[in-house]
């Protein structure tokens, strides 16, 4: 079962004084840099602090030195997020939050995207925390938050007669998980 459980750290309120000497990740980040961020991704650009390819483990950090880790809309372009998830367990700090936010699998203008390798769910998630229906679950981080959002567009409101496939309704999946 999901707990939706309400989270005050989120990595939008990390820029905030109080959190300034938190060893803050944003992990395949793109253009969205985030100022006092490790800022990592594939690809040298301006902002970019590490160059390193999120298919290739380990990630350079030494284990259990991270605070936060921040991944949008990172984990559907990989070949193994599985592994990558257990990689941001090593590097993690107990306690040190993840946060990822991925396409929902309804969304299909998003999920069936060419660069797209995984379609995700609200409980895909579930093989690394406690989950009463799998006798597989890892159990190293527990849920803090999970929001499946659908935003869609002001048309559709009103006349509800249109598919998401052709006028852009998006749904996203949004993960805190804690390390155990």
């Amino acid at each position: 079962m999901i707990s939706y459980k309400k989270r005050k750290i989120y990595a939008l309120e990390l820029d905030k004084p109080e959190f300034k000497n938190m060893m803050k990740v944003n992990l395949g980040c793109g253009k969205q840099i985030k100022p006092g961020w490790t800022n990592i991704d594939n690809e040298k650009q301006l902002g970019v602090d590490v160059v390193h390819n999120l298919e290739v483990l380990p990630y350079p950090f030494q284990s259990n030195t991270v605070d936060f880790i921040y991944m949008s809309h990172v984990l559907e372009h990989l070949d193994n997020p599985y592994e990558v998830i257990l990689e941001c367990h090593r590097i993690l700090k107990h306690g040190g939050l993840l946060e990822i936010l991925v396409p929902h699998f309804k969304d299909c203008k998003s999920s069936l995207s060419m660069p797209h390798k995984r379609f995700f769910h609200e409980h895909s998630i579930h093989c690394f925390i406690e989950d009463e229906y799998s006798c597989q679950s890892k159990n190293i981080f527990s849920l803090e938050l999970c929001i499946v959002s659908h935003r869609f567009p002001l048309l559709h409101r009103f006349t509800g007669l249109f598919n998401n496939s052709f006028f852009g309704w998006t749904s996203e999946i949004h993960w805190i998980l804690k390390k155990r």
